[in-house]
């Protein structure tokens, strides 16, 4: 079985100009899940879990709805207020996996596939605050309002 989940290097900057200048950059591990996945990926490698500890781990509570629910019933809300139409949705998540137990995702790009055409992109923004805003992008796959 040939899997569609990908690990990225990626690098973080972030450069504020008011109220004061402030500038990072760093390095981290990205994951791109087919959400379809998460299942076989927590069986096939002992180092990664799906809603449970483990060095790096996938957990539907630190996306969507953030509370037991899973990430899959939150696109789907999501899509309909969108008035996106689909039948056959997949799912890619590109996030920051938990590390330990830990989770950092001020990010979090959900891909929205009918079949193989992209149909719309979340943008799951976390500030620290613990503020989150999702936006949606949808194509021209849009219901009659």
């Amino acid at each position: 079985m040939i899997m569609d989940s990908i690990i990225y290097s990626t690098k973080i900057i972030h450069q504020r100009f008011l109220p004061f200048q402030h500038k990072f950059k760093y390095t981290l591990l990205s994951m791109l899940i087919n959400y379809d996945e998460l299942t076989s990926l927590s069986k096939k490698l002992k180092i990664f879990s799906y809603n449970k500890f483990n060095i790096f781990s996938f957990y539907d509570k630190d996306h969507g709805y953030r509370d037991n629910r899973s990430l899959q019933d939150f696109v789907e809300s999501v899509l309909r207020k969108s008035k996106v139409k689909f039948n056959y949705l997949t799912i890619r998540i590109l996030c920051f996996p938990r590390v330990f137990g830990y989770v950092f995702n001020p990010l979090s790009v959900i891909y929205c596939y009918e079949n193989s055409n992209l149909i719309a992109i979340l943008y799951e923004v976390k500030n620290t605050s613990n503020e989150q805003h999702t936006y949606c992008f949808a194509g021209k796959k849009k219901e009659n309002a």
